[in-house]
């Protein structure tokens, strides 16, 4: 079955005024995946999609991420999988395209063994992403971030490791709310401030100051939610859920 984790709805607040976004996550395994299940969670138009990926890990992220997308979705505005199709724009990037009656868009992203997805209010654009906790790409990160960064990494009450890729994904949810991808120069995504904010960090950015980031832990997982800085969000709900009371969430 599934291993599917609760999904968190997220209280909005803004000018347009209340509203809501759900967060939820996924994993996985391949021998988990039949036909039923396939024809279950995806609409015919993205069932052509997966059928031709190559590989079965290509073929396993995507499943696990439309299916991350669907359970937000549906926690969003009640409806069925299947029913809800999802496809990509010009940059990969994805869009709800069918079920008329849901309001909300949707971003998705995968790392190995997980997915998640943010359901969100068309008029709030939202980015995700999440990255596994890994040493052997810090050498990587650690080059493509400024000094700036590098000094505000080491304020905050995270290993220097956790830090550095709590910052990444931070990057990475604004590439994905600006729908450009990692495309342009990485110097343009740097982050000005990165601030405790209750377990997690909330950081804003140097040339895109309508947007702001608040990144936490979840099961060895860095993952960034980016935002537009009027609207407030209440986190408590994650703040108080088993996936901020990890061990290693300032490990």
């Amino acid at each position: 079955m599934y291993q599917h984790q609760p999904s968190f709805k997220l209280r909005l607040q803004a000018n347009e005024g209340a509203a809501s976004a759900v967060v939820s996550f996924c994993t996985l395994e391949w021998p988990e995946i039949t036909r039923n299940r396939v024809e279950q969670t995806l609409h015919s138009k993205e069932q052509v999609l997966f059928r031709g990926y190559p590989t079965h890990r290509r073929k396993l992220s995507f499943l696990r991420g439309r299916y991350a997308a669907k359970q937000a979705l549906i926690h969003y505005q009640s409806t069925n999988l299947h029913q809800i199709c999802i496809e990509q724009g010009a940059f990969q990037h994805p869009i709800v395209t069918e079920q008329a009656s849901l309001s909300a868009q949707v971003s998705i992203t995968h790392t190995d063994g997980m997915a998640a997805a943010v359901a969100f209010p068309a008029a709030q654009p939202m980015g995700i992403d999440i990255q596994d906790l890994n040493p052997d790409h810090l050498s990587l990160i650690e080059g493509e971030s400024t000094k700036v960064e590098i000094d505000r990494l080491r304020t905050l009450p995270f290993s220097y490791s956790v830090a550095l890729t709590l910052l990444w994904t931070a990057k990475e949810a604004l590439s994905k709310v600006l729908r450009t991808g990692l495309t342009l120069p990485l110097t343009l995504y740097e982050v000005k401030d990165m601030t405790t904010h209750g377990k997690g960090i909330l950081s804003t950015y140097t040339r895109f100051s309508q947007y702001q980031t608040f990144s936490f832990i979840y099961q060895n997982h860095a993952c960034s939610i980016c935002y537009p800085k009027l609207t407030q969000i209440n986190w408590l709900c994650l703040e108080l859920s088993e996936m901020l009371k990890e061990g290693n969430s300032y490990s």
